[in-house]
């Protein structure tokens, strides 16, 4: 059974994740590795997957459908949403900006 580690792009449908996974690969002709991207659907239970999360998924015995052939087995970093973590602290809304250009500090100054 394949097995791959991937992240979560996409939750939009009931019951799936959209999950891409990178590998690096050997390139024939200029001999540098280049990384090869591609996106399985994975069948999550109880829609526990979050966009941004860390997911191994491996081949189910049936398919669940045309194009969902893996589960997901196990979320091993829950990042969840990234615009979940953008906040604004009391401290970063009192901080002043410095303006340390050499042009422009003689603006600022006055």
């Amino acid at each position: 059974m394949a097995q791959f580690i991937g992240t979560v792009v996409g939750t939009k449908m009931q019951n799936t994740a959209k999950v891409s996974v990178i590998r690096m690969s050997l390139h024939p002709q200029v001999l540098k590795y280049v990384r090869q991207r591609k996106t399985y659907f994975a069948h999550d239970v109880g829609n526990q997957c979050r966009e941004g999360d860390t997911v191994r998924i491996q081949e189910a015995a049936k398919s669940f459908s045309k194009r969902k052939h893996f589960v997901v087995a196990q979320i091993l970093d829950k990042s969840g949403h990234p615009r979940t973590h953008l906040h604004v602290t009391e401290s970063a809304t009192s901080a002043r900006t410095v303006n340390t250009h050499p042009k422009t500090q003689k603006d600022t100054q006055t």
